[in-house]
């Protein structure tokens, strides 16, 4: 017998439906919406500071102190990351400040367990922290498409971020996608993102797909034939990637690295 339990989810079948389930599960609109990209199944060693990540996500909380993270949802070790990041920040947290954590399963994936009961998940709920993971309509090819026009979705819409006299001011949600480590699923999840004109942080030195995207985009007039071709067995543990799309993808990422 064990402590854990599996995480229950509720499902969420098209991309402008995440937006209606955050306000049923939040007690307030978000101010800051983050979207942490990265799991994968590859291993390739690459020893980095993963405390970098947490205490950002921790300072980034409490400076817009209604902060919505989505993840994957899963038992990979980004989402992992991010999950224990939460953690931390459910014990130092400051009174007013809010973080929530809504994982994406997609519909063949698995459930992580937590350690985390239900009587102490409600407890930690009403103290303004809580995780919540929902299987969605997208498969794995799928996801990268779903998970930009969720995004898309939600940085349309207005929350209320001030009150000045007797006016309330409004404002469109910030959403920002992270990409940390990655497959070759999460550079077609950053080029879905960029083609909505959304921003995206890379972070450079967590290896894989994140040190593939921001090499290439420093190493300015760089063939992307050729950089495909020497540093996919480097960062990925494969020979030639079986993605065609792959030139595509990294072209128009270099094209928006302003953003």
């Amino acid at each position: 017998m064990t402590n854990k339990e599996l995480v229950i989810q509720r499902h969420i079948w098209a991309s402008s439906d995440v937006w209606d389930e955050v306000k049923t599960l939040r007690r307030k609109r978000p101010k800051l919406v983050l979207s942490i990209t990265g799991d994968s199944t590859t291993f390739v060693p690459k020893p980095w500071l993963t405390p970098v990540l947490k205490t950002g996500l921790i300072e980034t909380a409490r400076g817009a102190k209604d902060c919505l993270i989505f993840n994957k949802g899963s038992s990979q070790r980004v989402s992992s990351i991010v999950r224990d990041a939460i953690e931390d920040f459910s014990i130092l947290q400051a009174d007013d400040s809010f973080i929530s954590l809504i994982g994406f399963l997609t519909k063949d994936s698995e459930p992580y367990e937590s350690n985390i009961n239900s009587h102490i998940a409600r407890e930690k709920h009403k103290r303004g922290v809580f995780h919540d993971s929902f299987k969605v309509s997208a498969n794995e090819t799928t996801y990268p498409q779903f998970h930009a026009d969720a995004l898309s979705d939600i940085a349309e819409r207005k929350v209320v971020f001030m009150k000045l006299k007797d006016e309330y001011l409004e404002w469109r949600v910030p959403v920002l996608t992270i990409v940390v480590e990655g497959d070759l699923q999460t550079i077609k999840t950053v080029f879905h993102v960029l083609k909505k004109n959304l921003p995206v942080l890379v972070l450079k030195g967590s290896g894989k797909a994140a040190d593939f995207i921001s090499c290439f985009i420093e190493a300015e007039g760089t063939d992307p034939d050729g950089y495909i071709k020497d540093k996919s067995s480097i960062l990925f543990g494969i020979i030639s990637p079986k993605d065609e799309m792959l030139k595509d993808y990294m072209t128009t990422i270099h094209e928006n690295r302003c953003l």
